[in-house]
């Protein structure tokens, strides 16, 4: 193992899954640093789940430690070469802001299939299954949201999360007074920041709402200011109607007490 990994500070950033398959991988590669274990041997291997794999490997890919090059474009399978410990860690506070928040998943670029496996497959508006470059290039670089980001739902909630306790100060990111700004249409009417803002009795008051698709998926997030939590739909298909009844179902159980909201 390379001693460079402490004096360049990579050690420092890495997590222990990301340690955890490091190591694995160091030890399994060839003399060139190469190796083809499956994803399914090393999750076995490590106790690490797909998604939890799948993380740390892109974590090292930007790290400069790792590069990976899969079999082909609709296998999660390839080849993983170990890279020299040439350069200092990257300053991840100052490449990607969205770390500070623990959104580890996070990742800025084109939709691709990686993890395929494991998720739902897209479909248009008629159902149809999407194709891979349906999914790939589904939307211009233009309109792509939050700069082409894309993370999983547990990230997504932590950046929510954020917004639910901004407000009344209890954020560790920005300032309750920025989150005011954030949730207050600038010129009147009911669009804010990104938010749609709005006051309903089922809210308790004031709420502020998101949607977003590229026409294969679809996603609704509602935060209830007043109440104190928030419901997140996430769709594998174009249907705005089917993520918005959802959100009122969950919105509904919640408010009967049929499921319990978690304090944050």
């Amino acid at each position: 193992i390379d001693h460079r990994l402490i004096r360049n500070g990579h050690l420092a950033v890495m997590t222990h899954q990301d340690q955890s398959l490091y190591l694995f991988l160091a030890l399994a590669a060839d003399r060139n640093g190469v190796s083809f274990y499956r994803k399914e041997k090393i999750c076995d291997l490590l106790g690490l789940d797909f998604g939890a794999f799948e993380i740390a490997r892109d974590r090292l890919v930007d790290l400069d430690l790792l590069s990976f090059k899969p079999y082909s474009a609709l296998t999660v399978n390839g080849f993983y070469q170990l890279l020299p410990v040439d350069q200092q860690a990257p300053d991840f506070a100052a490449t990607k802001p969205v770390l500070w928040l623990g959104m580890t998943s996070a990742v800025f670029e084109s939709p691709d299939l990686v993890g395929a496996d494991r998720v739902p497959w897209s479909h248009d508006a008629r159902g149809r299954v999407a194709s891979a470059d349906e999914i790939r290039f589904t939307d211009p670089e233009t309109l792509r949201p939050a700069g082409c980001m894309r993370c999983t739902i547990n990230d997504w909630a932590t950046f929510v999360l954020q917004h639910l306790r901004g407000e009344e100060g209890r954020s560790d990111y920005l300032s309750a007074e920025t989150y005011r700004t954030l949730h207050t249409p600038p010129f009147g009417g009911k669009y804010a920041l990104g938010w749609h803002v709005d006051q309903r009795d089922w809210a308790g008051g004031r709420f502020v709402a998101h949607t977003g698709s590229n026409l294969l998926n679809f996603s609704r997030v509602v935060v209830l200011l007043e109440k104190g939590y928030a419901v997140l739909v996430c769709t594998n298909q174009y249907c705005p109607e089917a993520a918005e009844d959802a959100a009122v179902v969950l919105i509904d159980m919640f408010s009967r007490g049929d499921l319990a909201v978690k304090a944050r």
